[in-house]
């Protein structure tokens, strides 16, 4: 499993019925709010009567990160680390791993959030040395056209494929790690 060695950066216990309960419900708190929902509610299980959100793919295939301030959760970054589904998949993306005989191994955000509205670069670029560690090459995800400039200021993020759904845009973003953390072959 990974590990985290930042105090404001949390692996969470999925395991832990209350902390997967606060999870769950800061996820909710940041997403409720959102006009347009159909998209997300279509990879995404709400529970609005506990007011909660969980992603579809297990909590076995996840390891999320949260933000804490003053043993808070106040966001988080769930990565699906299991390479066995993929989230971007509902929404007809798809990503080759077979590119110039190098070996790929994915990470996909399936969510990353903050209850409020402070992202910070350096939390993001701490987890991504650590997927990079655990020997993940490229990070990929999915979003709304809104998020998309903070995702490409912060991380680098790379548009590599766009859709409309039902009228809602979705873009499929990119990140190779050892460009990312400008990391040269012979250090690995």
């Amino acid at each position: 499993m990974i590990k985290t060695e930042l105090p404001c950066l949390q692996l969470l216990d999925t395991s832990n019925p209350v902390a997967l309960r606060d999870y769950e419900e800061r996820f909710y708190q940041a997403f409720i709010k959102l006009e347009k929902q159909a998209l997300i509610r279509q990879i995404w299980r709400f529970d609005d009567q506990n007011r909660r959100i969980e992603t579809k793919i297990p909590y076995s295939d996840q390891a999320i990160f949260n933000f804490l301030e003053k043993d808070h959760i106040f966001g988080a970054v769930a990565c699906n680390v299991g390479q066995k589904k993929f989230q971007y998949s509902e929404y007809g993306f798809h990503f080759s791993t077979n590119k110039d005989n190098e070996t790929i191994r994915i990470c996909e955000i399936l969510t990353l959030f903050s209850t409020k509205n402070i992202i910070h670069g350096k939390k993001g670029i701490k987890v991504c040395q650590m997927l990079f560690k655990h020997g993940f090459t490229d990070v990929l995800a999915t979003t709304a056209p809104r998020p998309l400039p903070l995702h490409k200021r912060i991380l680098k993020f790379d548009v590599i494929d766009t859709t409309v759904i039902d009228g809602e845009t979705r873009y499929f973003i990119h990140i190779n790690l050892k460009k990312l953390l400008n990391i040269r072959e012979s250090k690995r």
